[in-house]
């Protein structure tokens, strides 16, 4: 009896030593962790830079076979009802979405947190030409949401607190593929005139159903400028979330076909260039009136084709008076 205590309490010792090695050890890309590719070979286990990651898609969905991770910086949330069942985060090099079927994700992956993402046996996949992390291929798309106990075997949390990161100032003309899935900010920029009095996004049924927009993941490369815009998701808001809206917003029991999934809006900026803001129906600031005047805005990028759009984690952010800081990456 005494020697069986003995080694229940020896394991108990060990899996304590071990938790705190691996917590001790954990390094996010700011302070130190390695990101070398050692000329495209891979070693066991190694930490690469998210720019890395997304160099291995193949241009079809692609499946990580090797042992390694990533480490980011989550720069969405879903508390306000914009990213359901997306989580986004990024390093230095860049950024990437990942499918989560994961309730009120904001919880436990606060924005601005270090996550580690382990990465053997995820698939990467394009929606749009915007990368997702996720699992295997399902129902025609290149990737699936990664499940609750997949969520917790893939990512881990970094202990510290969250550290705030401030946006990369560009302007529309600026836009770079090296900026898809990253926090950016605009200045300068107002909704174009034809939207003045619209809300974020259509949240009733004035607009075409998707099912006459070709369905719920289609996208248009349409530049024109197109207010309802309902079959043509392309922001963070995942379009077959199938009612998984877990932020600010209160969508109700049964999705109708009728309400589009989100709404494109248009900025415009000094020089008559025009960027896509991308708004779900279940945001939470989805009946606000768009703010008129000229501002700041902040939001993450993503891309459909050659159409560069902006998906925005919080639209009480869009400052009238002051410019946002440099990033601190």
């Amino acid at each position: 009896m005494l020697n069986t205590n003995v080694l229940r309490l020896a394991v108990i010792v060990a899996a304590v030593i071990l938790a705190a090695l691996s917590t001790a050890c954990y390094k996010g890309p700011e302070n130190g962790a390695k990101t070398t590719e050692n000329g495209g070979k891979i070693d066991s286990r190694q930490e690469v830079s998210i720019a890395y990651l997304k160099s291995l898609h193949t241009g079809a969905p692609t499946r990580i076979e090797s042992e390694i991770s990533i480490v980011g910086r989550v720069i969405s949330s879903d508390r306000h009802g914009n990213f359901s069942g997306t989580l986004v985060i990024e390093d230095p090099t860049g950024g990437i979405e990942i499918k989560l079927d994961v309730q009120q994700i904001f919880k436990i992956f606060e924005q601005f947190r270090l996550v580690r993402v382990r990465c053997n046996g995820l698939w990467i996949g394009s929606r749009g030409g915007t990368l997702q992390l996720g699992s295997q291929p399902v129902s025609g798309y290149e990737t699936g949401f990664l499940s609750a106990a997949q969520t917790a075997e893939h990512l881990m949390l970094d202990p510290t607190m969250s550290t705030e990161i401030s946006s990369r100032i560009l302007t529309f003309s600026q836009l770079e593929p090296r900026h898809i899935s990253t926090l950016v900010s605009f200045s300068g920029v107002r909704f174009v005139e034809a939207e003045h009095g619209l809300a974020w996004a259509e949240t009733n049924s004035t607009g075409p159903s998707e099912a006459e927009n070709g369905g719920g993941e289609s996208r248009s490369d349409d530049a024109t400028v197109n207010s309802t815009d309902s079959g043509k998701n392309q922001g963070g808001a995942d379009p077959d979330d199938g009612g998984k809206n877990q932020g600010g917003g209160t969508p109700t029991d049964e999705i109708d076909p009728e309400i589009p999934s989100a709404t494109n809006r248009h900025l415009i900026d000094a020089e008559g260039n025009i960027l896509v803001v991308r708004t779900s129906r279940f945001a939470d600031f989805a009946t606000w009136p768009l703010p008129d005047g000229e501002g700041t805005i902040e939001g993450v990028v993503s891309v459909f084709g050659s159409e560069y759009q902006l998906v925005v984690v919080d639209a009480g952010k869009f400052h009238k008076v002051g410019t946002p800081t440099a990033v601190a990456w």
